[in-house]
């Protein structure tokens, strides 16, 4: 401490008593390579100097004060640091205390040590001997994750406390000794630990956190002590090497997806004396068995799920490669998310006559079913609930179906027909993109909400009928459908979104309702076909690149005639007033003039039954330079009545 000579006498004496007084605190001071504060009488180290090398036993007195605490990082990233000791009287160890010191091999905590804070040894990548003593009470959250050359672990019977993820990413480590007094295993406490095979859970643990033991790939013996009361979500998810679990009697809950995609898992036992939980033939049930839980991914063969059961579980079956069949009773009403997700093997689901409701993601993955029969009481398919199911190949929908989740057959490559229910609303964003071998689609009236992209590259889809309930085709619905010759916009439509024919190269002629009162961005950008777009009212607002990349010349009826400028959208306009005029019958021949605005496209159609409405192409031509056409049907003698009408090509 420096001090000012230039004080006057007078002051001298005070000066020597603030010098020497205890402080209640004092920040920044620094011994040797230590930073510290001192509060109270105790000192704690807040920094170290990171450029120090080699081995290192941290002192116990700074200043003349005991030390016992290390803050926050205080030797963080020191790179140099290869072995740590500590001298007694050190109790607490703070956050990232010690957290990136890469080149730290070993250390031994002091016996005075009560708490390792969070994320302590957080990446000591070459960390591979730990010392732990007796008075630790707790280990906290993160404390050794991604310590990737720890290999083996003893915890002192002291620790009660193990935080969430305090193992993560321990890539080595083969052997974890828990103490007996620990009380919970938290969330992802040793996820990616790859080379753990072995745990033996003790009955002081009351629970075991969500994803505790996520992609333990070697973990092939777990026995879950008698005090375990609740096992989380995904608990065991992934460890692959796993072929058998016993569940004990103390176990109350289970989440979803405790064991999902442990693919070995062939065995699932639940002690008789269990008041929650049964298991039938492998397979985990609560105790009612009317939810299944879980079944085990590496059974083999056909299944048949018992009567009674009304649920099936999150991700109950996903990852069950080998699962050939699966049969679904009347009972159920429900299939949950994730439910069969990745169940590759499968060829052949019965649903149950009272199934509702199929789950997002549900079946995604199945590549090897080739079809599904829906029953009539389902009324919901959820997002993504068969996409990427590769062989399907048609799906009748039926009316009671509402809802047509997000995604819900995205990729199905082989779908070549879809038959959608009377009663589907919505159809959600990307349901059915990537359909591939998708040929043509009928939306029913009853659809009001089409999400964007739901039929975007699709390349072989060529007929497109939308019904009189959707009022906006939503952004890029049809990008990229780039067979698409025909499309039917219904009179319902008001709105046509950014970019919905995009790339619809093949293309040639489309017919906008009058109802359409503004179409934006891009809707025909890239119709290299595009040479006709028939309006049948008002100029809706049309963005200046609505037609950028085409050819289109657009045609508007006469009863609109004032309204419509000589260019719009970027492409010239064109009055459409095609006519019969001197129309006669000779000898039982039909035959007219047909007149109207010069070069305009005009399709003569007859039809021999109104109510029928089945019209056939008889003339698909141009009136010529002078606006008139001489029309004859010889084939009208062949016929006792017939109907003409002229139509945009």
């Amino acid at each position: 401490m420096k001090t000012n000579h230039s004080l006057h006498a007078s002051f001298l004496p005070l000066c020597l008593a603030l010098f020497f007084a205890p402080p209640a605190s004092r920040a920044d001071l620094t011994e040797g390579d230590y930073v510290y504060t001192v509060a109270d009488g105790k000192a704690t180290i807040t920094g170290f100097n990171t450029s120090f090398s080699g081995a290192l036993t941290i002192t116990n007195r700074l200043g003349g004060y005991p030390v016992t605490a290390i803050r926050y990082a205080a030797f963080a990233a020191c790179a140099g640091l290869t072995r740590i000791a500590m001298l007694e009287g050190i109790a607490d160890i703070g956050n990232d205390a010690f957290s990136s010191c890469s080149g730290m091999t070993d250390i031994t905590l002091s016996d005075t040590v009560t708490n390792l804070g969070n994320y302590a040894l957080d990446h000591c990548t070459a960390l591979t001997n730990v010392t732990l003593f007796g008075n630790l009470a707790r280990i906290g959250q993160g404390a050794f994750r991604n310590c990737t050359g720890l290999t083996n672990l003893v915890i002192p019977n002291s620790v009660s406390n193990l935080g969430n993820g305090a193992f993560n990413g321990c890539t080595s480590l083969a052997g974890i000794s828990l103490g007996s007094t620990v009380a919970c295993i938290g969330e992802t406490t040793f996820n990616d630990c790859i080379k753990l095979t072995s745990v033996t859970i003790p009955p002081s643990v009351g629970a075991i956190g969500n994803l505790a033991f996520q992609n333990c790939t070697a973990l092939k013996s777990v026995s879950i002590g008698n005090g375990v009361t609740n096992i989380g979500d995904g608990a065991f998810m992934l460890c692959a090497a796993l072929g058998s679990i016993s569940i004990p009697a103390s176990v109350q809950t289970i989440g979803t997806a405790p064991f999902a995609s442990c693919t070995t898992l062939s065995n699932i036992t639940v002690v008789a004396a269990n008041p929650s939980y049964k298991s039938a033939e492998g397979v985990l049930f609560n105790k009612g068995q009317t939810l299944l839980v879980q079944f085990p991914v590496g059974k083999r063969g056909a299944y048949v799920i018992p009567d009674g059961v009304t649920v099936l579980g999150a991700s109950a079956f996903e990852g069950a490669a080998h699962l050939a069949g699966v049969s679904i009773p009347d009972s159920t009403t429900n299939i949950g998310p994730y439910a069969f997700s990745q169940c590759v093997g499968l060829t052949n689901a019965v649903l149950g006559a009272s199934v509702a409701n199929i789950g997002d993601y549900a079946f995604r993955f199945c590549s090897n079913l080739p079809g599904i029969q829906f029953p009539a009481s389902l009324t919901n398919i959820g997002n993504y609930a068969f996409s990427s199911c590769l062989s399907l190949r048609r799906i009748v929908i039926p009316d009671g179906v509402v809802s047509i989740g997000n995604s819900a057959f995205d990729r199905c490559d082989n779908l070549v027909a879809v038959s959608l229910g009377s009663h589907v609303t919505s159809i959600g964003s990307l349901a059915f993109h990537l359909c591939a071998a998708l040929q043509a689609v009928t939306i029913p009236d009853s659809v009001t909400d089409i999400g964007a992209q739901a039929f975007s590259d699709n390349v072989w889809l060529g007929s497109v009928t939308l019904g009189n309930g959707v009022t906006s085709l939503q952004s890029a619905l049809f990008s990229y459908c780039t067979s698409l010759t025909n499309v039917t916009i219904s009179g319902s439509v008001t709105t046509i979104q950014d970019w919905t024919f995009n790339a619809c190269n093949s293309l040639a002629s489309v017919t906008v309702p009058g109802s359409v009162t503004s179409m934006l961005n891009g809707v025909f950008n890239a119709c290299t076909s595009l040479k006709r777009v028939y309006f049948t009212g008002l100029p809706p607002d049309i963005d200046a690149n609505v037609f950028t990349g085409t050819s289109a010349t657009l045609y508007y009826l006469p009863a609109f005639a004032s309204q419509w400028p000589s260019a719009c959208g970027g492409r010239p306009t064109l009055l459409w007033n095609p006519l019969f005029a001197d129309a006669t019958l000779s000898a039982g021949v039909f035959s007219s003039t047909i007149t109207g605005t010069t070069n305009i496209p005009v399709l003569v159609e007859a039809a021999t039954n109104l109510p029928a409405d089945v019209w056939v192409p008889l003339t698909n031509t141009t009136l010529g330079a002078a606006g008139s056409l001489a029309f004859g049907d010889p084939s009208s003698t062949n016929f006792p009545a017939r109907f003409y009408r002229i139509v945009g090509p």
